[in-house]
């Protein structure tokens, strides 16, 4: 028997760790999230992971930086340690 290439069937993607506030909401403490792609694997299952664990009015709909409000539109775009702001169809409100 030949030895064979392995297979590249394992995602050897490193997990990220993100820290997710509520929008306009300055006393809340933020709530931590390891992402993985075994776990997380759109960007819309973040979206519906975060509804179910950070309480925001009519669902996590949208995703934004902490400090310019810029939105992020795909998981790629979330770094390691990163801090984002959760909305729902609201538009952003800075963190006081």
């Amino acid at each position: 028997m030949g030895s064979r290439a392995p297979h590249a069937l394992v995602d050897t993607t490193p997990a990220k760790t993100i820290v997710v506030y509520r929008n306009g909401d300055q006393f809340y403490v933020g709530r931590k999230f390891v992402l993985s792609r075994r776990r997380v694997a759109t960007f819309e299952a973040l979206l519906e992971q975060l509804t179910e664990q950070v309480e925001v009015p009519f669902g996590v709909r949208r995703l934004f930086t902490p400090t310019r409000g810029r939105p992020v539109l795909e998981l790629d775009s979330l770094q390691a340690g990163g801090k984002y702001v959760a909305a729902g169809r609201e538009r952003f409100k800075k963190l006081e």
